[in-house]
């Protein structure tokens, strides 16, 4: 609802149901393919895709829709070493990864820990 909101765009339906989820990643689809739309980009960062919460594929349809949006920018982190399996062939092809292997190799632990010296 906040990039609809951010966007201006008039809608009449509550959030939260499966109908509503798809009917308003359609109309964010179809604003940003208008091309007498107000804002020109939309930039979409989701932290740990792979999370248990975005793997259902509804979520991951919804996502897909908006990534294949040429207008509409989606950068993802993943935390599962297996992540590429969670998204099958159909999946794999809308959201047209680049993918980068930025591997830190350290304990969980050690990557949430709060770093207190900037230059670490």
């Amino acid at each position: 609802m906040q990039i609809i909101n951010g966007i201006n765009l008039e809608v009449d339906m509550k959030p939260g149901t499966r109908a509503s989820m798809e009917k308003l990643t359609t109309l964010i689809r179809d604003y940003f393919l208008n091309p007498d739309r107000d804002f020109q980009h939309l930039y979409i960062t989701v932290h740990n895709i792979d999370g248990q919460n975005l793997r259902t594929l509804q979520v991951q349809n919804c996502l897909g829709i908006l990534a294949s949006c040429p207008n509409i920018h989606l950068i993802a982190s993943v935390d599962h070493i297996n992540a590429t399996l969670l998204f099958d062939q159909d999946r794999t092809a809308m959201f047209n990864w680049v993918w980068h292997d930025i591997s830190t190799f350290r304990s969980y632990e050690k990557e949430v820990e709060p770093i207190n010296d900037p230059g670490q």
